[in-house]
C-alpha cells in the first residue's frame, strides 16, 4: 500500500512532488491496473486518500489469485488424464489399416508380410510402398 501524504520511495512530501508528480508516481509505484490516481491538495485542505488505490489493489491481486487457481487446477487435471491412446487406423490407408503392425503387404504379392492387405486408397505418405506407381492407388493388380 503506498502512503499517499509521504511517498515511501522517494521520502518527498506532496509539496515536492506536486498534483503531476504524484500520478506518475502512482501509477508507476502502486498497480499497473491502476485506473484513477487520486491526488489532494493539502494546502487547500482537501483530505489525502487511498481509497481507489486500496479497492484497485484488492482487486487485482483477486485476479491475480484466480489466475493461480486455474493454473493449479489445469495441472492437476493434466497430471490425472491417461495418456492419449493411438490410432487405430493408420491414416493415410483407407480402409483402414493397423498402425501398429510392423509391415504391409500386397495380399498375392511377393511380400513377406507380416501383414497384408488388398486393394486400399492412399493419401499422405505411404509408409509401408503399397503404391509403387504413386497414383495413390495401392495394391492395384
Amino acid at each position: 500500500m503506498i502512503n499517499v501524504t509521504r511517498m515511501r520511495d522517494t521520502g518527498r512530501s506532496l509539496r515536492d512532488i506536486g498534483r503531476v508528480g504524484l500520478c506518475v508516481a502512482c501509477l508507476v509505484a502502486v498497480v499497473p491496473a491502476l485506473s484513477a490516481c487520486e491526488s489532494s491538495d493539502e494546502e487547500a485542505g482537501a483530505p489525502a486518500t487511498t481509497k481507489t488505490i486500496d479497492r484497485d489493489a484488492r482487486a487485482a491481486e483477486e485476479r491475480r489469485e484466480r489466475a493461480r487457481e486455474r493454473r493449479e487446477a489445469r495441472r492437476e487435471e493434466q497430471a490425472q488424464a491417461p495418456p492419449p491412446a493411438e490410432p487405430s487406423c493408420h491414416p493415410s490407408y483407407d480402409p483402414c489399416l493397423d498402425p501398429s503392425a510392423s509391415d504391409y503387404d500386397c495380399a498375392g504379392g511377393s511380400g513377406d508380410g507380416p501383414s497384408y492387405t488388398g486393394y486400399v486408397t492412399v493419401t499422405g505418405y505411404d509408409e509401408y510402398d503399397l503404391d509403387s506407381d504413386g497414383d495413390g492407388v495401392g495394391c492395384e493388380s
